[in-house]
C-alpha cells in the first residue's frame, strides 16, 4: 500500500511538472524544439526510417508507430519524408495531461491516448504495431518487466521495441514518487532491478527475440529488441492482469477514502505547482544542488 501511495503522489508531481512545462511560454518553445514536432523522425543508435521505408515496402501498408510513456508530448519528431507517420502517443495519465495541451495546443499539437504499458494488449491487439518507442518512462512504470512482455505481444513479427533510458534512476531519485525500479547493463545485457529484485532482460526474451544493447553519447542505455517468434504463454497471464487492475482500483479508491492522505495528496499537488514554475526561472546548476540537497535529507 506504501509504494501506492508513492506512485499516487507521483501523479501530482507529474501533473505539476507538465503544467510548468507548457504553462512557461519559454519552457514551452523548449518543449515544441525537443519534442521534434512537425520536423523528421530521430532516434539514437538506430536508423528509424530506414526501418519505417522497409516495412510499408515490405507488408504494402503504414507501420503503426506508439510512443508509451510520452507525457504530454513525445520527443522522436513525426515525419519521415516529410509526411506524418501513423503515431500514437500513450500514457495512462493522459486525462491529466490533455487538460494541459487543451489549453494551450499550438499547431494542432496531438493529444495523448490513454493506455498503460502493463495492459497494452488491451489496447493495441497482438501482432498489430511495427514500432514501439519506450524513453524515460518504462522504469517509472508499476511493472516494468510486464510491460517488456505487454509490447512484445503487440509487436507484429520483425517489430522493433526501443527503449531509451537513464541507468538507474530510481537509486538516483532514491525511490521517490514513480521512481521504484533501476535499467542497466550487466555484462553488456539489460538489467531491470530495485531493492527487491533483479532481471535479467536478455534472458526472459530469449527464443522469441533478438536484443541489442548500446550507450548513447550521453550514457543512456539503449535496447533495440526485435521480434522473431512468437511470445511464449507461459510469460503472461490475461487473467492474473485484470484481477491485479481490479484490485489497484479498490486499493486506490480505499487509499482516497482516507481524509488525511486525500489533504496530503492535494497539498503536495498544490506545493508541486507552485515550485515547478519557479523552478523554470532557475539555472540547471542550482537544479542540480537543490536535488542533490533534498537526496541527502530524505
Amino acid at each position: 500500500m506504501n509504494s501506492l501511495k508513492e506512485r499516487i503522489l507521483g501523479i501530482a508531481y507529474e501533473e505539476a511538472f507538465w503544467r510548468s512545462q507548457f504553462g512557461v511560454k519559454r519552457a514551452r518553445k523548449g518543449l515544441y524544439a525537443w519534442s521534434r514536432y512537425g520536423r523528421e523522425i530521430m532516434l539514437k543508435n538506430f536508423d528509424i526510417v530506414s526501418f519505417l521505408d522497409e516495412w510499408e515496402q515490405t507488408h504494402g501498408s503504414r507501420p503503426k508507430v506508439l510512443d508509451v510513456g510520452a507525457g504530454a508530448s513525445f520527443c522522436t519528431g513525426n515525419l519521415a519524408h516529410g509526411k506524418e507517420i501513423d503515431l500514437h502517443c500513450i500514457d495512462p495519465l493522459a486525462a491529466y495531461y490533455n487538460k494541459v495541451i487543451r489549453k494551450t495546443r499550438p499547431q494542432h499539437f496531438p493529444l495523448v491516448e490513454f493506455g498503460a504499458i502493463e495492459q497494452l494488449s488491451a489496447f493495441y491487439p497482438e501482432g498489430d504495431v511495427a514500432f514501439i518507442h519506450v524513453q524515460n518512462a518504462l522504469d517509472h512504470s508499476r511493472q516494468p518487466v510486464q510491460g517488456i512482455v505487454e509490447c512484445m505481444r503487440c509487436l507484429a513479427q520483425g517489430g522493433i521495441l526501443y527503449l531509451k533510458h537513464f541507468p538507474n534512476e530510481a537509486e538516483r531519485e532514491n525511490y521517490r514518487g514513480f521512481h521504484q525500479y533501476n535499467i542497466d547493463t550487466e555484462n553488456g545485457e539489460l538489467t531491470i532491478w530495485n531493492k527487491s529484485e533483479r532481471h535479467n532482460i536478455n534472458r526472459m526474451l530469449d527464443g522469441f527475440s533478438k536484443i541489442e544493447v548500446t550507450t548513447s553519447d550521453i550514457g543512456e542505455v539503449i535496447a533495440v529488441i526485435t521480434k522473431t517468434g512468437d511470445v511464449p504463454t507461459s510469460l503472461y497471464d490475461d487473467s492474473k492482469n485484470l484481477r491485479e487492475v481490479c484490485e489497484l482500483q479498490a486499493q486506490t479508491a480505499e487509499v482516497f477514502n482516507s481524509f488525511g492522505f486525500a489533504m496530503k495528496y492535494h497539498t503536495k499537488r498544490r506545493f508541486y505547482i507552485i515550485v515547478q514554475h519557479m523552478m523554470r526561472w532557475v539555472s540547471p546548476q542550482f537544479k542540480a544542488k537543490l536535488k542533490k540537497w533534498m537526496k541527502k535529507k530524505t
